[in-house]
């Protein structure tokens, strides 16, 4: 992960930028599918015993370590916020894409060691998936998320990033953020069509930049008016 607090302003800008951008672009279309339900389920080998590191990450993060501390985070927002969200795997995968699509596009650089898959409803990073379900079914674990929370955000500019990041989401409904990453114009989109019904088909990290570049130029007239 790279070390420059100075381009954290930089990032939440675009950031920022893109959700906006993404909001025109769906508003714009008027053809946006239905709000996309729980990732289909795919018969995925039970998940191996979970570790996480104590110490500060450093390099691609690991999307279950990442998966945990969003959870962590989300859990420990005040109360005015949880009236916006409630916490689901949905909530989960859009945060984990809106970060990787972002750093990606602002930083040329992969934030995981996971590609996103093409799901049927959308992007979906698998060990995330199905190593974070029973946090939504009556198994959170909320010692194993602070542990994921303080190995992450020893980083400061990750920190920074990523609470950003997830109070970016409030007020939003997490059902238009995620429609927007199911667009024609976006990677899933493209992957789509590139391979028709090839579910878990790997989405291409330069489709994913250029999705968040494309709505992040978009935006620029506003952020200059």
């Amino acid at each position: 992960v790279v070390q420059n607090p100075d381009s954290v302003g930089t990032s939440m800008k675009t950031l920022s930028m893109y959700l906006r951008a993404a909001k025109t672009e769906a508003e714009d279309a008027g053809e946006a599918p239905a709000p996309p339900p729980e990732p289909a389920v795919r018969a995925d080998p039970a998940p191996a015993e979970e570790k996480v590191a104590e110490a500060p990450v450093r390099g691609p993060l690991d999307s279950v370590t990442l998966g945990r501390a969003v959870i962590h985070l989300w859990t420990n927002l005040e109360w005015e916020f949880h009236r916006h969200h409630g916490l689901s795997g949905t909530y989960v995968q859009t945060v984990l894409y809106m970060v990787y699509g972002t750093w990606l596009a602002e930083r040329g650089e992969r934030l995981l060691e996971e590609h996103p898959q093409m799901w049927k409803y959308g992007p979906v990073f698998p060990r995330a998936y199905s190593h974070l379900k029973a946090e939504f079914t009556g198994g959170h674990d909320s010692a194993l998320n602070e542990r994921a929370y303080r190995s992450v955000t020893a980083d400061p500019v990750l920190k920074e990033f990523l609470d950003r990041t997830v109070r970016t989401t409030a007020g939003r409904k997490i059902s238009d953020l995620a429609r927007t990453h199911v667009s024609k114009g976006s990677a899933w989109g493209r992957c789509l069509r590139e391979n028709p019904g090839r579910w878990s088909t790997a989405i291409d990290d330069d489709a994913v930049r250029d999705e968040f570049r494309r709505r992040m130029r978009h935006d620029c007239p506003d952020e200059a008016s």
